[in-house]
């Protein structure tokens, strides 16, 4: 167990954990919210699920930005920064910014699973200890999907839609706080180009 638990780890599950919170939280509650508006039920499923099928093309897209550009950080730190806002734009609006924010949350907010499951291994020092280590990341989006769900009952009995939304902006910009705050050691590639 020893290395598995740094700085870094805890900081990286944190986001991690808050990014899932966001993500139950709109998936669970914007289709209620856009019917409450006077949505088609079948058209509130798609506007809300509309962020993951864009996932289809950008999760991929995000893979090969971070091959390509080694700016891993950066993309794990940007996509978590837009689930926020989108998220909040889910749960308040039903108009045209309704579009615009599923499919920015697609395009760039759902990129963060990718950057996740790529940087979680590259801070956990002890990787001997490695299978142990993704255990908890699961365990980390488990627990991060019964909160969301669990807590977001009593945000909205208690403030209604504007505070659920208000509650996945803090979410989405406590976890982007968390990522800002990780550590890690410049791509090989960067690395190998500096010393030329």
């Amino acid at each position: 167990m020893a290395g598995l638990f740094g700085r870094n780890v805890l900081l990286v599950l944190g986001g991690f954990l808050m990014f899932n919170m966001v993500l139950i939280s709109f998936l669970s509650f914007s289709p209620t919210f856009l019917q409450g508006e006077g949505m088609d039920a079948t058209l509130a499923g798609f506007a809300s699920t509309l962020p993951m099928l864009v996932a289809v093309a950008s999760s991929p897209l995000f893979g090969v930005l971070a091959d390509k550009t080694g700016r891993l950080k950066a993309l794990m730190v940007a996509s978590m920064l837009v689930m926020g806002p989108c998220a909040a734009v889910l749960l308040t609006t039903a108009g045209p910014a309704l579009w615009a924010a599923a499919l920015v949350m697609g395009v760039v907010g759902l990129g963060a699973p990718t950057m996740f499951l790529i940087v979680y291994p590259s801070v956990v020092a002890n990787k001997d200890a490695m299978p142990i280590a993704m255990g908890f990341l699961v365990l980390t989006q488990s627990l991060g999907q019964f909160l969301g769900s669990s807590i977001m009952p009593a945000v909205l009995g208690a403030g209604g839609w504007a505070a659920a939304g208000a509650f996945a902006l803090v979410l989405g910009l406590v976890g982007t706080a968390l990522l800002a705050l990780v550590r890690l050691e410049a791509p090989a590639k960067d690395a190998a180009q500096r010393s030329k």
